[in-house]
């Protein structure tokens, strides 16, 4: 066995560290980038869920092979859908149920439950069916007025949401989240709704169409966190329009805010705190488009003034 010296140990391990710095410095810029979004309203237009006015956006993260995690409130079976249709099936994560649990496709590692296709990482500590009781016990008490999924039948599901029945009954196979309806006219009797909740263990988040039940300790930015460190991407685009995004979008490098022009609650997702904030002029799939190729332009040519021109 040949022996070295000191000093050229030092050398060897001196010429290793460089080249693995060139390497790394050398690296194109976008492969330490991870883009994360919402779906419905974002992605997916609000009316029809068509996501084809952003795909010259979509071919340009394919193209680079720039991960596309998609993060939503819909269910694991509704997100496989989709994710076959943009042609990412099995490719990348699912964020489903807004954090309550990531599917990590079966060639990566995971735990938790097997599904046919992906390891399921449930997140929640409280399960569905526990925050479906809750939150009936208290309608029982208190009177409220509201209704959800778990009142519902698939065709009820199709009525709220415009779904196909096909895919309005994916979207009732849910892990830990419940989206409601509020009904209730009473002044002050949504606000007691929550706190009675949070006494549980129970937080109500509001999204482009319902109002989603879940556990407290999670939420979209959870399962950014756990999915960036899993793909070793250190910078983040994300994308939503909802309160629901919040979370995600805060804890972004650069966010976008989607504009929601049907819904009342657009206000409360106004100050979004991240290093760079874009507001794209159109909703859904086109501002998408529109705030992905701004990104590419101004991280590709290190000007962030290019951001001005959304």
């Amino acid at each position: 066995m040949r022996v070295f010296s000191r000093s050229q140990q030092k050398l060897f391990l001196t010429t290793a560290s460089s080249i693995l710095q060139n390497t790394t410095e050398n690296r194109p810029w976008y492969e330490k980038w991870l883009v994360v979004t919402d779906l419905d309203g974002t992605l997916l237009d609000h009316h029809d869920y068509s996501f084809q006015a952003a795909r010259p956006a979509l071919d340009l993260l394919q193209r680079h092979e720039i991960p596309l995690v998609l993060s939503s409130s819909k269910t694991l079976d509704e997100m496989k859908v989709v994710a076959n249709d943009i042609g990412i099936h099995n490719k990348y994560p699912l964020i489903v149920e807004n954090g309550a649990a990531i599917a990590w496709p079966a060639s990566n590692d995971g735990s938790s439950s097997l599904d046919d296709e992906f390891l399921v990482d449930t997140l929640g500590k409280i399960s569905r069916n526990e925050v479906v009781q809750q939150a009936h016990q208290l309608r029982e008490k208190y009177a409220f007025e509201f209704e959800g999924f778990a009142d519902w039948q698939v065709s009820d599901v199709e009525t709220h949401t415009g779904l196909s029945p096909m895919a309005a009954e994916l979207s009732m196979q849910r892990y830990g989240t419940e989206p409601i309806l509020w009904r209730d006219p009473r002044e002050d009797a949504y606000e007691k709704f929550v706190k009675e909740l949070e006494k549980k263990g129970i937080r109500a988040v509001r999204g482009g169409r319902f109002i989603h039940l879940m556990g407290q300790f999670v939420d979209k930015a959870d399962g950014l966190a756990k999915v960036a460190k899993k793909l070793q991407r250190d910078s983040t685009l994300a994308l939503g329009d909802s309160p629901n995004d919040l979370s995600m979008l805060n804890a972004a490098d650069v966010a976008v805010k989607i504009p929601q022009p049907q819904c009342k609650s657009e206000a409360v997702m106004m100050d979004v705190q991240a290093p760079v904030v874009l507001k794209p002029r159109e909703p859904g799939p086109q501002g998408w488009c529109a705030a992905c190729l701004a990104w590419w332009q101004a991280e590709g040519s290190s000007d962030s003034a290019s951001y001005q021109l959304l």
